[in-house]
């Protein structure tokens, strides 16, 4: 594996490419169960499928394409059948009038939001569908505090119930 860097002399930077390589695996895999689940809209109506084909210019954007642009970094919560299932009954829900309003904005040429608002809907059957924010300063001192506290209490809990360390 040409450009890894070595363990024993560099380990900083080993560690740091692993864990980039473990995450683009991940990302990798995630990637693969949303084209899988995608199948669902293989069932769907015609017509509905058509509503939900967007063109920008001369680029066509399936519903498959634009589902897995949509659920990209989430993770489904259910196994395919029980979230067949339960897309079906969203559908049933709140879906069908979603899709009327993408119907609607398709004819005014503004189909692109109502598309995502329609893909909204089923962002209950998935695990952290938006993106990730970046740690921030004060996420940063709150996780410093409490793991402070923490060995704090656990310290306590030695000195008081006689454990020895």
């Amino acid at each position: 594996m040409q450009g890894v860097p070595n363990r024993f002399r560099s380990p900083f930077k080993y560690r740091k490419f692993k864990k980039a390589h473990k995450k683009k695996e991940l990302q990798r895999l995630r990637e693969e169960v949303i084209f899988n689940y995608s199948e669902i809209l293989d069932h769907m109506l015609p017509e509905d499928r058509e509503a939900l084909t967007n063109t920008m210019g001369d680029i066509v954007v399936t519903p498959r394409e634009s589902f897995i642009a949509h659920f990209k970094n989430g993770y489904p919560k259910y196994e395919y059948e029980v979230f067949k299932i339960k897309f079906v009954e969203i559908f049933n829900l709140t879906g069908s009038s979603a899709l009327k309003k993408v119907k609607y904005q398709k004819i005014k040429n503004r189909e692109s939001q109502a598309i995502t608002d329609f893909w909204r809907c089923f962002e209950v059957l998935f695990d952290n569908v938006g993106e990730h924010t970046k740690n921030s300063i004060f996420r940063r001192i709150k996780n410093f505090f409490s793991s402070i506290m923490k060995v704090i209490k656990w310290a306590r809990r030695a000195i008081f119930l006689g454990i020895h360390i």
